[in-house]
């Protein structure tokens, strides 16, 4: 056993680390744009595991609801275009880039996990002062991620907290009309 070899393993000792399922993202073939997980949705699509590894099918608008909880952990990431055939394409990822700089070509990057709670705006003399968040209701749990060319991000970035503004005003709304 090398001497990282025998680091790594004490690090993740140390630290508590466990190990998630393995993921698979399946993307419409040529998709470039935001990709939004929401986790828990009791009308969302089930979870779908191929090989011991979970496999998320994403819709042609880069939105998925899923009935699975957000996988926490250690995990490896794959990502593929899929023809209509059902070919897979796989995507790369920015660290291919980042380590050689030299490779163009579209890549799965920016990957963040949060959740959004139940806000309210607190208003004084007429306008908004800030923000309560007196209804600890957790809207949902989503992770996100940007497919496209590095070149992009900004614009990429930009669609995509419009798609998750979208998305988080319409369960809002929902939260609303049943309290």
């Amino acid at each position: 056993m090398t001497v990282r070899t025998l680091s790594i393993l004490i690090c993740l000792a140390l630290s508590g680390c466990r190990y998630g399922d393995d993921e698979v993202y399946l993307l419409p073939d040529g998709y470039t744009g935001p990709v939004v997980i929401v986790y828990d949705e009791a009308a969302g699509v089930p979870l779908e595991y191929e090989e011991g590894k979970r496999v998320y099918r994403i819709p042609p608008d880069g939105l998925l609801e899923t009935q699975a909880s957000v996988n926490e952990g250690l995990i490896q990431q794959q990502y593929f275009y899929v023809d209509a055939d059902g070919n897979r394409r796989p995507l790369r990822d920015t660290l291919i880039q980042f380590v050689d700089g030299t490779e163009r070509g579209t890549f799965a990057f920016g990957q963040q996990i949060g959740s959004t709670s139940y806000s309210v705006p607190v208003v004084t003399g007429g306008d908004t002062t800030g923000w309560y968040s007196g209804d600890s209701t957790n809207l949902f749990t989503y992770t996100s991620f940007l497919v496209g060319e590095t070149a992009n991000r900004d614009s990429l970035w930009r669609q995509r907290d419009s798609l998750f503004e979208q998305y988080r005003d319409q369960r809002l709304a929902e939260h609303e009309a049943r309290n």
